[in-house]
């Protein structure tokens, strides 16, 4: 396998460290920027693709 699929946000929370809107990831479960830099980092040393789902809901126009 060379595909990591990372589920990062649904109903249930938004799993990323966010600067920006930091009430996002309101509890301590969640990957932070450097959490994310290493993941990377070692997947692209390994030729591993890194596939990011963030959820919205159906409804969302914009």
């Amino acid at each position: 396998l060379n595909v990591l699929h990372l589920h990062l946000s649904d109903d249930q929370g938004f799993r990323v460290e966010s600067i920006e809107y930091n009430l996002l990831h309101d509890r301590k479960d969640f990957f932070t920027q450097k959490d994310i830099q290493h993941l990377v980092e070692y997947a692209r040393q390994r030729r591993i693709r890194i596939i990011p789902e963030f959820d919205i809901p159906g409804h969302t126009t914009r």
